[in-house]
């Protein structure tokens, strides 16, 4: 059977519904948006990249209206075998996206090496509205004329850290679990059973024909892929009568694929045939009547990947810092070895933080200095070491910033002589105008209030006058918790007579 290829289209198209199932929510006037979004520039960040670990491209983008909500590119392996790497970048909830990108993704564990160049570039705005970029090519829709946009700079350097995944899967059992009776409407669900050598398997897909020669096909790619059951669809209005199974084909994280055809033999193209289970003669006969119900049915599941995230604390004193951790699951079991893109969200946009690798258990954890109230949020963006998975934007999880005060007295011992008046002078850090502080004196036992004054500058600073103390007195300088400002005390201010 005649090798199947995974194009460009049909694997930007899939990292697109992803995207976009998981983009932000259209803003209020984007139905009045029918101004498609532009990229124009896009820059590798990191020419060389480990096979097996993420990659980064930052793009400049534009949008008049509803804003960009999505950026998805595919790269491509320049000759020999077909190897793709694809990156995506999304909006979440009400955070836009970065004019700056970044776009991210993981290079598979298995990749060959080599150069590859950037081949597809698409931005998508909240409205629907979008833009493709090609190499000499960009379409828009709605119709429009968008400047090119060079990819060409833009090239990455896969080197494998050892050898390289060169070996297709293998399939070691295949049968069909439904009854040959089937009715329009109804599915033929399959079981199988594969391994492979290094790379997880990342699809199986089975081949039918029809009565009159058509080919159906249906894939299953998410979840673990070693063994289970894909289901085929019967429209209903295709042909009946009787359909036969006519190969099946599994590929892997890397792209190595290998066709099974009926008698068993498995052809990988470069490699030996390796043979695998017998099923010529396999088929069913299609029929009208009431569809029935089906136990051994299976959908493909594309739900996204369970991201769990959370932060050692949600308040913090400016410039310290919290671990933002978390798990990742798929389809209720943890995804091995995640790696995921930290990214912090502020009024000022969201900004990279950095590429978190996960455990065995799905676990990771990356210790953060914050500096502002701050949303922290993951993207998982893949694993070549456990179950295939949707990339997935998790919810943000927010840390609010406080900042500790110091109340500081220009002097802490001021002497008064005859004649003359004490003046107090203090400071407030941050230093900042409209702070209220209060000044104490110490009678007897007890703590008595002087006065409050504001601090009229944002120098921070200002000052009260006491009287020729009888005896030495003791005061202090108070300021109250206000927002994100907690509460503080100054040192003891001894006034005395002289």
């Amino acid at each position: 059977m005649t090798r199947i290829r995974r194009t460009v289209a049909a694997i930007t198209a899939s990292a697109l519904a992803v995207v976009l199932a998981a983009a932000a929510p259209a803003a209020a006037d984007a139905a009045a948006d029918t101004t498609p979004p532009t990229v124009s520039a896009v820059a590798v960040q990191g020419a060389t990249v480990t096979a097996g670990d993420p990659m980064v491209l930052q793009y400049s983008a534009q949008d008049v209206g509803s804003g960009v909500v999505s950026v998805v590119a595919s790269y491509q392996r320049s000759g020999g075998s077909p190897a793709y790497v694809s990156l995506f970048s999304a909006a979440a909830e009400s955070s836009p996206l970065s004019a700056a990108g970044p776009a991210a993704g993981v290079v598979p564990v298995g990749a060959p090496p080599g150069v590859y160049d950037l081949v597809y570039v698409a931005v998508q705005d909240a409205a629907g509205n979008s833009t493709v970029y090609t190499p000499g090519t960009a379409v828009s829709a709605p119709a429009g004329k968008p400047a090119l946009l060079d990819l060409s700079a833009a090239h990455i350097t896969v080197v494998q850290p050892g050898t390289v995944d060169t070996t297709a899967p293998l399939l070691h059992s295949f049968s069909m679990l439904s009854s040959v009776d089937r009715r329009l409407g109804e599915f033929v669900t399959f079981d199988y059973g594969d391994t492979d050598e290094q790379s997880p398997v990342a699809e199986i897909r089975v081949f039918v024909h029809d009565p009159n020669g058509g080919t159906f096909q249906v894939a299953h790619s998410h979840g673990d892929m070693t063994a289970g059951r894909i289901s085929l669809w019967l429209p209903t209005d295709v042909a009946t009568g009787h359909w036969t199974v006519t190969g099946v084909t599994v590929t892997d994280s890397s792209g190595n694929l290998r066709s099974y055809a009926p008698n068993g033999a498995g052809t990988q193209t470069g490699r030996p045939d390796v043979s695998g289970p017998v099923f010529t003669g396999m088929g069913f006969d299609v029929s009208t009547g009431d569809t029935r119900i089906d136990p051994l049915r299976v959908l493909e599941t594309i739900d996204p990947a369970t991201v769990v995230t959370r932060t050692s604390a949600s308040v913090v004193l400016f410039g310290k810092a919290v671990m933002v951790s978390g798990t990742v699951a798929f389809l209720g079991k943890a995804v091995h070895y995640p790696t995921l893109a930290l990214y912090s969200e502020t009024p000022a946009g969201r900004t990279l933080l950095g590429v978190v690798h996960g455990t065995a258990s799905g676990a990771f954890s990356r210790r953060v200095v914050v500096m502002r109230d701050t949303v922290f949020r993951v993207v998982f963006l893949g694993s070549d070491r456990g179950m295939v998975a949707p990339q997935t934007i998790a919810s943000g999880v927010r840390v609010r910033v406080l900042f500790q005060q110091a109340v500081l007295p220009a002097a802490t011992s001021v002497p008064v002589r005859r004649g003359q008046v004490g003046v107090l002078t203090v400071s407030v850090v941050p230093r900042r105008a409209n702070v209220a502080i209060t000044l104490w004196r110490r009678v007897g036992t007890r703590w008595v209030t002087v006065t409050t004054v504001r601090t009229p500058t944002a120098a921070g600073m200002t000052s009260v006058r006491v009287a020729r103390p009888a005896s030495t007195t003791y005061y202090l300088w108070t300021t109250p918790r206000v927002g994100v400002y907690l509460a503080a005390s100054s040192w003891r201010v001894t006034v005395h007579r002289v």
